[in-house]
């Protein structure tokens, strides 16, 4: 790869702590969002839940309403995180794969990396 302004090559080679350091901050990231939409599920059955006990309690049709928007909103936000969730989880795969396929793949965890 090449500058456009000096027409320097650019290209650098990771070195195997660069590689290491880029797997584990991507593994991070996306452990990190299945943390997120975990819990926007988990939002999710609460506003079912708070929905739920409207519905059941309050006999007035303005709080049945709210009530019924609150349930759909709770099953929308499940929706949308579990399809994320899914995403998260098919990119950890790549990242494990990347990884198994790499030559930190054949290390078993608790052995010793010779030099």
């Amino acid at each position: 790869m090449r500058n456009r302004l000096s027409g320097e090559d650019v290209t650098k080679k990771l070195d195997d702590e660069e590689v290491a350091e880029f797997i584990l901050s991507e593994e991070r990231t996306v452990l990190s969002k299945q943390r997120t939409a975990l819990a926007f599920i988990q939002t999710g059955l609460a506003a079912i839940g708070v929905g739920l006990v409207v519905v059941k309690f309050w006999t007035d049709d303005v709080f049945r309403g709210v009530g019924g928007i609150l349930i759909a909103l709770g099953f929308y936000e499940i929706a949308r995180s579990y399809n994320k969730l899914s995403e998260y989880n098919k990119r950890l795969e790549r990242v494990k794969r990347f990884v198994k396929n790499s030559k930190w793949g054949k290390v078993e965890y608790g052995s010793k990396i010779e030099k």
